[in-house]
Formats: C-alpha cells, structure tokens, sequence
C-alpha cells in the first residue's frame, strides 16, 4: 500500500471532485435536452375498468408508480341494474295514494318555492 503525499492526496481529491462535478453537468444537461423535447402527447385513451375492492389499492399504487394520473370513482349502475329497496318502495306508494285520496292537500311547486327566502 503507497502512501500518498499531502499533495497527492489533495491531487486525487480534487480530481474526483472534479469528475463528480463533470458527471453532474452532463446529467443536468441530458435531462434538460429530454425535457426540451419531450412532446405532450396529443391524444390519450380514457380507460374505465372494474376491479374487486381488494385489488384496488395493488392497482392504485401501481398506477402512482408509473405516472399515469387518474382518478378514483364509484361505478354508477345503469337504471335498469338498480335496486330499490322495500322500504322505499313502500313510502312511494303511501304518498301516492295519500294525494289520490286528498289532492288539495297538496300544494303546488310555484307556491311552494314563492315561500322560499334566497341570501
């Protein structure tokens, strides 16, 4: 093993630092010449998927990894898919058949948002 001088030491030193440096530069100036001419793209795909709550979270983090941007939603059901429940059902057709026995019990909705106070 040699043993270095003061100014051998300081020699190799600053040739290292002098390495790091050039190599950071370089670096810099690769990722400003990508970005410089990196193109947005024109177009992208919309794409809508359906997957099992467990599996949404594995999804999610992958798709953060990537980059990709996207957003979280529930899936809406089409009319004819929906459930009503009894329940609901039930209140409905207790109110229908209270105004086919009083309709003037009811009033109208131009009398009704008249009575509205607005802010």
């Amino acid at each position: 093993m040699d043993i270095l001088t003061f100014s051998e030491f300081y020699y190799r030193k600053f040739k290292l630092v002098y390495f790091l440096s050039c190599s950071l530069i370089m670096l810099v100036l690769l990722c400003s010449f990508i970005v410089a001419n990196f193109k947005t793209p024109t177009c992208m795909k919309e794409i809508i998927i359906q997957i099992p709550d467990a599996k949404a979270e594995f999804l999610l983090e992958l798709l953060d990894q990537l980059g990709v941007g996207f957003q979280v939603g529930k899936m809406q059901k089409q009319e004819d898919e929906m459930i009503i429940p009894e329940f609901h059902k039930t209140i409905v057709r207790e109110r229908i058949k209270r105004y086919t026995d009083d309709p003037k019990r009811i009033l109208k909705w131009n009398e009704v948002r008249n009575n509205f106070k607005f802010a």
